[in-house]
Parts: structure tokens; C-alpha cells; sequence
């Protein structure tokens, strides 16, 4: 693609998060956030996980990490601890990984047993 070519973009607003797509390249995604009026905590994890490997993308193609902060309104510290972790395992250690919590007691066969007996109308 030229950079004459003229590239049509959807908008879409997600958490006060304005995302804009070219559903023919949905690889190339910009998130424009103001962090100062939004707690970052209140994202989703992929919403959270996509802005963290898109500023590692703007570092690594030769943005400074300050403007890309000053960009996305994290802090300095942010920034430099997504590149260390990309250093150590790539984009991949930047995806979320699920919420860790204790294994289930029960397999899928006995979560299964358990669903039927609570929902049929006679359980026993």
C-alpha cells in the first residue's frame, strides 16, 4: 500500500476508549486514550492487553517512550517495565494469561451431574 491511497476507517467507542479499525487491516489498530479522566483498571484484559503491545509496537518502530506515554497517559515506569517484559518473552509476554485462582474440585463429568440435578425438576 502507497501512502497515497486513502483508507477508509470505522470508529467505534468502547469505555471511553475511540478505537479506529480498516476492517480490511484489522492488524492496524490506533487506541487514542485520555487516561487522566479514566482509571486504567476498569478496562477489559484484551482492551488492556492490546494497549500494551501497541505501545511496545510504537517503541520498537522509533517512537521515545515518553511521547508514547505522554500518548496513552501511563506512566514512565509503565512503559518501561511492558519493554522489559517483552525483552525477556516477546509480544507474548505481554498477552493476559487469565486470572489465577485454585483449581476446581469437581471434573466436567460431576459438573455436569451437579447441573442436571439443580436444574431437573426431580432431583433425587
Amino acid at each position: 500500500m502507497t501512502g497515497h491511497e486513502h483508507r477508509r476507517f470505522s470508529e467505534t467507542r468502547i469505555l471511553g476508549v475511540v478505537v479506529f479499525y480498516d476492517s480490511n487491516y484489522l492488524q492496524d489498530i490506533w487506541y487514542h486514550i485520555d487516561m487522566s479522566s479514566m482509571d486504567g483498571r476498569k478496562l477489559d484484559h484484551k482492551t488492556r492487553e492490546a494497549i500494551r503491545i501497541r505501545a511496545v509496537r510504537r517503541v520498537l518502530a522509533g517512537e521515545s517512550p515518553e511521547v508514547v506515554v505522554k500518548a496513552l497517559g501511563f506512566s514512565r515506569q509503565r512503559i518501561y517495565e511492558w519493554l522489559a517484559r517483552y525483552r525477556e518473552g516477546g509480544e507474548e509476554a505481554l498477552r493476559f494469561k487469565g486470572i489465577p485462582g485454585r483449581k476446581r474440585k469437581l471434573s466436567d463429568a460431576q459438573m455436569k451431574k451437579l447441573y442436571d440435578i439443580v436444574t431437573g425438576k426431580n432431583p433425587l
